[in-house]
């Protein structure tokens, strides 16, 4: 359980700006395998997909091995002020509600080149897992929840009942930590959405693997380099 509500603020709305940030580049594939599918490697970066609940869209896999401790990754998805410097395309994030030190509702907007930007609400719900051969785990489960902020009078949802984006109605995902080592995590973050709207088949295609394995890499090298340089 994390101890302090403004942290687990800054790690929800992290995670939650990498989940948005795919919403416009998932294309439509029809049939794809019900097991995980390697569709590249990007060293460091894997990066797989499979069916998902939604018709003809993809739940996509990104996984990155990190050399720092469980804990360092942990206060840098934490940190909600930086997620800019490396969640790609990550505009805004916010938390609206937080009903314990564990769950909260965060809204995300992504900045999208060409199309209108898109923004969602999320239920978020932060858990460690058990230990498994010394193996500790971290997860967030996230799921939309796009009518949080009809007929809610919070400060929050006063903000965010402004948007005039357009509103994502359905994703589910997971952002999940793994301890290999003292000094080595195993990040992997998964998603399916239906990113709403009308966006380009071409820009699908185009940018389908970019974010995830954008977003990994960045993760990857700011938290090695701030280990190296002793912060």
């Amino acid at each position: 359980m994390l101890k302090a509500s403004a942290n687990f603020g800054h790690h929800l709305s992290v995670i939650l700006a990498a989940l948005v940030i795919g919403i416009a580049l998932l294309p439509g594939c029809a049939q794809l395998p019900s097991s995980w599918q390697t569709q590249k490697e990007k060293p460091p970066v894997t990066y797989s997909t499979r069916n998902s609940p939604l018709p003809a869209l993809p739940e996509f896999k990104a996984e990155v091995t990190v050399q720092a401790p469980m804990a360092k990754v942990k206060n840098v998805l934490m940190d909600f002020a930086r997620h800019p410097q490396w969640v790609f395309g990550c505009q805004r994030s916010e938390i609206i509600s937080l009903d314990n030190y564990t769950d909260a509702t965060v809204y995300q907007v992504t900045q999208l080149p060409i199309v209108r930007n898109r923004d969602v609400i999320m239920a978020a719900k932060a858990r460690d897992g058990e230990n498994n051969h010394d193996q500790p785990t971290f997860t967030v489960t996230l799921e939309a929840a796009p009518d949080f902020c009809q007929d809610n009078t919070s400060a929050g949802c006063q903000r965010v009942n402004q948007s005039k984006l357009v509103r994502v109605r359905q994703a589910q995902g997971s952002f999940t930590l793994t301890e290999l080592a003292p000094e080595q995590t195993h990040v992997s973050w998964q998603q399916y959405l239906d990113p709403a709207g009308s966006l380009p088949a071409w820009l699908y295609r185009a940018n389908l693997a970019q974010v995830p394995i954008k977003t990994l890499r960045n993760l990857k090298q700011l938290v090695e380099s701030e280990l190296d340089g002793g912060q």
